[in-house]
């Protein structure tokens, strides 16, 4: 074997030297200067240096066995609850998974927090363990209604919670001591506009809404997602609510308070009826309520 040929066999032999992950790599030599054969002990390569590509081979490397390690904490979570941390009475904090006195929150090294026991549900919780839009807190006291008490065992319908300021307006204040008729509440951020906020910061006119769920309607969500005509056969059975139907036909509120039968809404008694019928008359949207289409 010639010199040049061996300089070309040392070379190639380079990238067999280093394991995968170290990147060597090797090239043909680009310009080789040969000295008269006569004198071969003075025979000089000049050459470029090397370009590097990738092995072209693979190598067979013993990697140190992977060592699994029983789990550090009393309280290992599912897979399917730890994504959603919704695991009943534990720390809600990622990586923690201490116990908590309540149904959800965090624990007190985390701020000792309550949560509505609603899975999911960012609020706080009022009586009952859960926030208002789930059925916790005081009720009004008027007869059938279920909102959230503001002052003096009424709601804001009804006449509880501070009221506009305006002269002769008796409705509730929305903000800043006024009903949004004058000036209460959030306003629309569009230039020249003086309306009342309805989602994202706008006024419907300049954005603030979103339309109904249903394919093909393009009116606007007036609440739970749907319009005003497709919402009705998912409203709450109880007459006089507009609130989107839970359980058995009815809202959170209303479903811990009464009962869907044939004969229509009754209130709920221990031992009483506790099935809802396939079909309900609401009283106040004129369709047949079926639980089927109940969200």
């Amino acid at each position: 074997m010639s010199y040049i040929e061996d300089a070309h066999y040392a070379l190639s032999c380079v990238e067999f030297a280093y394991p995968p992950s170290f990147p060597i790599y090797s090239a043909p030599i680009d310009h080789v200067m040969q000295l008269p054969s006569n004198d071969a002990s003075m025979l000089l390569y000049a050459y470029q240096p090397p370009t590097f590509y990738a092995p072209s081979s693979p190598i067979d490397i013993e990697y140190p066995p992977v060592v699994f390690s029983a789990p550090t904490t009393l309280y290992p979570p599912s897979p399917h609850l730890e994504k959603t941390k919704d695991i009943p009475s534990v720390c809600l904090t990622d990586g923690c998974h201490a116990p908590i006195p309540w149904r959800r929150g965090h624990c007190r090294d985390h701020g000792g927090v309550k949560k509505c026991g609603r899975p999911r549900c960012p609020r706080g919780p009022q009586r009952g363990g859960f926030c208002i839009t789930h059925g916790g807190g005081r009720r009004c006291s008027m007869d059938g209604c279920i909102k959230a008490v503001q002052t003096a065992g009424l709601c804001k319908s009804h006449g509880g919670g501070i009221r506009c300021g305006a002269d002769g307006c008796d409705k509730s204040s929305q903000g800043g001591g006024y009903c949004r008729k004058h000036g209460g509440g959030k306003r629309c951020q569009a230039i020249a506009c003086d309306k009342g906020v309805q989602r994202g910061s706008f006024c419907a006119k300049h954005g603030g809404f979103q339309y109904c769920k249903v394919d093909g309607c393009h009116r606007t969500d007036r609440g739970g997602g749907c319009c005003d005509v497709h919402r009705k056969n998912l409203a709450c059975a109880f007459s006089g609510c507009m609130r989107m139907a839970r359980k058995q036909g009815l809202c959170v509120a209303h479903a811990k308070r009464y009962v869907t039968t044939r004969d229509g809404v009754e209130p709920r008694v221990v031992g009483g009826p506790q099935m809802s019928s396939s079909n309900v008359s609401s009283p106040h949207s004129g369709y047949e309520h079926s639980t089927e289409y109940a969200i």
